[in-house]
This record gives C-alpha cells, structure tokens and sequence, in this order.
C-alpha cells in the first residue's frame, strides 16, 4: 500500500489513468501515452508512462493532495466508495460518478477556474442520482469538492 511519503509516486499514478480516461472520454491519444506505448510487455509500459508523467503536473497534484486532509477531515476515515457504480448507468451507457461518502454523492474537480462551480456541475450531479431512482446507493444528498480552492458544497435531496 502507499503512504503518504510516496504521494509523487501516487500522482504520476493518478496522471497516468487520466491519460487513459481521456482516451476512453474523447477517442484521442494524449501525448503521454502516444510517447510512452510501444511494443513492450505491460509492466515496462507502465512504467514507462508513469515516469513520462511531467513533474510539473506531478508537483501540481502532491499540493493539491497534502491539503486534502485538512479540508475533509475525519470524514475520510468513513466508508468511502470510491467510482461506484449505480444502479441506472447502464441505461446511459455508463456514469462517471467519484464518491459517496455519508450518503453525499461527491464529484470532485481539480479545476483552476476562478469560479469552478457552474450549471454543467449541478446538471452532472442531479443526471447521476436520476440514475440511483430506487435509493439503492443511499444518496440523500449532492457534493462538489473543488480541491484545488480546497472547497466542498452540498445540497440535500428530499425524500
């Protein structure tokens, strides 16, 4: 398991499955990946596309992850479900939905905006708990954390 002194190695990490979400989101090769996938077994690819993640944005996420602590809290020590699937995705073809934690469905952004919270930002949240209809996942509310303004907002949904 990794701790917290290997958050350089944790972001490269998270950088690199972006990469890979990005080709499955928007059908293009970033250059991260375009560089790095050549004929080579999969480890030594992998390998080779965390250590071509740009230490720039490697910097960017280890700061943004040493705060996350201070803004959630003990909440961090409940059960968290991390990208859980509900129970109507499969009717949209799939739902890209982060967190639940404490019955908050929580989509979190590492937005630089000045103002990161708009319209598509509600619209995601209320399209994803549409997709728990029956109260399956236990959502009785909506979050957005912006991590990078170390901001989280929520919004209760009746009964």
């Amino acid at each position: 398991a990794l701790t917290s002194r290997d958050n350089a190695l944790r972001s490269r990490a998270y950088l690199a499955l972006a990469a890979f979400v990005r080709v499955a989101r928007d059908d293009t090769l970033p250059p991260l990946l375009a560089h790095a996938i050549v004929a080579r077994p999969a480890a030594e690819t992998v390998r080779a596309i965390v250590n071509a993640t740009p230490m720039g944005a490697v910097a960017d996420m280890v700061q943004i992850l040493s705060t996350v602590r201070t803004v959630w809290g003990a909440e961090l020590d409940a059960d968290v479900a991390v990208a859980p699937i509900l129970p109507g995705a499969a009717l949209v073809g799939g739902a890209d939905v982060d967190w639940i934690v404490r019955g908050t469905l929580w989509d979190v952004s590492a937005s630089a905006a000045a103002r990161p919270f708009g319209r598509e930002d509600l619209l995601t949240g209320l399209a994803a708990a549409l997709l728990d209809p029956y109260g399956e996942a236990g959502i009785t509310a909506l979050g957005w954390y912006f991590a990078r303004h170390r901001q989280r907002h929520t919004v209760a949904l009746a009964a």
